[in-house]
C-alpha cells in the first residue's frame, strides 16, 4: 500500500462512525499464503538459513509494530481474527526483497532433512508439500519484489 493508502485509511476511520477505515486494497497488491508462514519460517530453520536472511523471512511474515495501522484492526477491515495487524515500511521492504531474492529456495529444502520434509506442510497435509511450500515462498518473493520496486508498504494481518 502506499503512504497516501494508508493516510486515507486513517482519515476515513477518523471520520466514519465506527472507525471503519474504508480497507479495500486492489486485488493485486493482495497475497494469500493460506497457513504457510510458520512452515517456511520452519523449512528455514531447519536449514539453519543464516540469522540475517531468517530475520527477514520472519519480518516478510510477521511485520514490525514500527508503523502505526492500528486503525485496520477493525472488523470491517482485517477481521477480527488474530493478532492486530502489522506493517513494513517501503525501506524495510526493500530490504526484505533483497533478502528474499538471495534466499535459495532450493538450497533450503536441500538442507531439511528427508524424515522431516513429511511433515513441511503440517500434520494432515495430503499432496506434495515441498511444492506447495515452494509455490508459497516464490509467491511470498514475488510480492514483496513488486512491492520494493513500487515503494509500498506492506501490510499483514491474518484473516
Amino acid at each position: 500500500m502506499s503512504g497516501a493508502y494508508l493516510a486515507r485509511c486513517r482519515a476515513s476511520a477518523a471520520a466514519v462512525p465506527g472507525a471503519d477505515p474504508d480497507w479495500d486494497p486492489p486485488t493485486d497488491d493482495r497475497i494469500d499464503l493460506d497457513w504457510s508462514p510458520r512452515f517456511i519460517v520452519g523449512a528455514c530453520e531447519l536449514a539453519a538459513v543464516g540469522p540475517r536472511q531468517l530475520i527477514a523471512v520472519k519480518r516478510a511474515l510477521e511485520g514490525e509494530r514500527d508503523v502505526d495501522v492500528s486503525v485496520l484492526h477493525h472488523a470491517e477491515a482485517t477481521g477480527s481474527f488474530g493478532p492486530p495487524p502489522t506493517a513494513l515500511a517501503p525501506r524495510a521492504v526493500a530490504h526484505v526483497a533483497a533478502e528474499l531474492n538471495a534466499l535459495d529456495w532450493d538450497r533450503v529444502l536441500a538442507a531439511v532433512p528427508a524424515e522431516r520434509r513429511h511433515s513441511l506442510a503440517g500434520a494432515g497435509f495430503s499432496g506434495d508439500p515441498v511444492s506447495w511450500l515452494t509455490d508459497r515462498f516464490t509467491a511470498l518473493r514475488t510480492f514483496y519484489t513488486g512491492a520494493a520496486q513500487r515503494g509500498l508498504f506492506v501490510v499483514l494481518w491474518w484473516d
